[in-house]
């Protein structure tokens, strides 16, 4: 599961969930965090219940290979 920009900002305030960063964007870094797929069915649960809503979405690039965010 990750996250990037505002939705980073705001998911990385609950436990266990740090912010980092990737890449950049005119000239800023964008501010992103994440946590391994087999524990991400706890974390959903904690944002869910913090108001927060979920979208889950496959990744089908070869991830050797990204084209930006």
């Amino acid at each position: 599961m990750r996250c990037f920009f505002d939705d980073a900002k705001k998911a990385s305030r609950l436990p266990g969930i740090t912010l980092t960063s990737r890449g950049t964007l005119n000239g800023e870094k964008v501010p992103m965090c994440g946590v391994p797929h087999h524990s991400s069915k706890s974390y959903v649960a904690k944002l869910i219940e913090n108001g927060c809503k979920v979208a889950i979405c496959e990744q089908v690039e070869d991830p050797q290979t990204p084209k930006g965010l």
